[in-house]
């Protein structure tokens, strides 16, 4: 990397989580969080099919619960499309410097 300014190691940092991301979703570990999550949403939305609006303490637990789950495949799904767009924007820079910019 010829230019070590912010911009290229945030790009270079956002390349690197994306694909480690990518590799913890792909290990067991990620697999059963993210199950779990869907678990977790699924439960919630029955349980808020079966509460009545004026039981309203326990509608704020059941959304947040589908909150929490949602939230976690959006930072990890956040994290890997970052990752893409950085390694897709690395790669225009390199080509359109006539491949001295990743050196």
């Amino acid at each position: 990397m010829q230019s070590g300014n912010i911009n290229d190691k945030v790009l270079y940092a956002d390349a690197r989580i994306g694909m480690q991301v990518e590799t913890f979703l792909r290990s067991e570990v990620g697999r059963y969080l993210i199950g779990r999550a869907e678990i977790q949403e699924k439960e919630a939305i029955e349980e808020l099919i079966d509460l009545d609006s004026w039981q309203w303490l326990k509608v704020k637990k059941a959304r947040n619960k589908i909150v929490v789950a949602r939230s976690l495949r959006d930072w990890l799904a956040d994290a890997v499309q970052s990752g893409i767009a950085a390694g897709a924007n690395l790669q225009a820079m390199e080509d359109e410097s006539d491949g001295n910019y990743l050196e």
